[in-house]
């Protein structure tokens, strides 16, 4: 399937997507949520799993996961339960390990192993979504499903950048 403008998307014979993304003010964004751990949605407009932000892919990110309230002293909980905390900072992790998804730092990110997202895409820093709050949206609907649009991305994209703006103004 072919968009207008800058978009293009294909897919390899496992039916896996292939993104190409898009550029703006300056950073390629993926026009698709993240799936299973190291793939992409198959649709533009399909919801992607559950991360916690910086947990691996353990099974807590798929929607019918158990829940618990027991946070994690260590990166890897040992179980698929998504950890819910009604506390500030609002993290499954005590104490906290930003490390988990950037390596690296705001201004020079370095992929983490937690990092869900495919090869050769990483999780945004705080930096490149605040890029984003100089875009001019429309609301639209695509497929059924409603959100923002703009430059051609469809409202999955921004979905998902109102759950990280909502992580990260809680820090």
């Amino acid at each position: 399937m072919v968009l207008p403008e800058t978009i293009v998307f294909s897919t390899t014979l496992d039916t896996v997507p292939h993104e190409e993304g898009v550029v703006i003010n300056g950073i390629k964004w993926a026009t698709r949520n993240v799936a299973s751990h190291g793939k992409f949605v198959a649709n533009p407009e399909d919801f992607g799993r559950y991360y916690q932000w910086g947990r691996k892919g353990d099974g807590h990110e798929q929607p019918t996961s158990g829940t618990t309230t027991t946070l994690s002293s260590t990166d890897d909980p040992g179980h698929s339960n998504f950890i819910l905390t009604e506390n500030y900072p609002y993290d499954w992790r005590v104490p906290q390990n930003d490390a988990l998804w950037n390596a690296g730092s705001e201004t020079s990110p370095v992929k983490a192993a937690n990092d869900p997202c495919p090869a050769g895409w990483r999780v945004p820093t705080y930096i490149e979504l605040l890029s984003l709050e100089t875009v001019t949206k429309e609301w639209n609907n695509l497929n059924g499903v409603d959100g923002y649009t703009k430059v051609n991305i469809f409202s999955f994209f921004y979905r998902l950048y109102q759950k990280f703006y909502y992580f990260w103004r809680e820090i």
